[in-house]
């Protein structure tokens, strides 16, 4: 259902809208976010680029999922999207520092 383009939030408020969407659903498609928020494809990709910008999503083909807080086990294999070999080297070196056991956070990345 299309939105009235005077209801349409402004750019910060469905930006945050965005998010809380990811949040429920882990995933959102630009076509879907087009027509709740009544603007164009061209407009939530922007959108989207800017929240992965601020590393706040990933962007995949066709929407984006959520950066998880803490990785475990749902998103690890799209990690490598959003973080460089170093840096997911450091996330495993600061995981076996502080966890070397394994016991707490087990088969967790972070």
């Amino acid at each position: 259902m299309a939105v009235n383009s005077l209801q349409t939030p402004f750019l910060e408020e469905r930006r945050q809208e965005i998010l809380l969407l990811l949040q429920e659903q882990g995933r959102v498609g630009v076509i879907d976010l087009s027509r709740r928020f009544g603007v164009s494809e061209v407009t939530i990709r922007a959108d989207l680029q800017a929240l992965a910008d601020e590393r706040l999503v990933v962007r995949t083909h066709g929407g984006s999922i959520s950066a998880e807080h803490g990785i475990g086990t749902l998103k690890r294999d799209w990690l490598h999207y959003s973080r460089s070999e170093a840096e997911l080297a450091l996330m495993r070196a600061l995981k076996q520092t502080l966890e070397p056991k394994s016991i707490l956070n087990p088969g967790k990345m972070l």
